[in-house]
């Protein structure tokens, strides 16, 4: 995977990634939100449902907003365990 971005890289192309953070709300239920999308927020019982929910609300905003959507966005986020 490291070979296939330094390979787009040198051709001109960027991988863009997109920052997610994920927390335990005063429930003890995890909320992932994407800053970088407005309202593409979440919540779920565990971190694994939690990442499947958000990954399809962002697949979600971007079709709406670009009508395009990447074949490899799981790759493109960032989780990150702080708020």
């Amino acid at each position: 995977m490291v070979t296939d971005r330094r390979a787009s890289q040198q051709k001109g192309v960027s991988t863009m990634k997109l920052y997610v953070k994920i927390w335990r709300d005063s429930t003890g239920r995890y909320v992932a939100a994407c800053p970088s999308l407005p309202g593409c927020t979440t919540t779920g019982r565990t971190k694994e449902e939690v990442k499947e929910k958000l990954e399809e609300a962002i697949r979600g905003y971007l079709a709406s907003v670009n009508n395009f959507v990447p074949a490899k966005l799981h790759d493109m986020l960032e989780y990150s365990n702080s708020r």
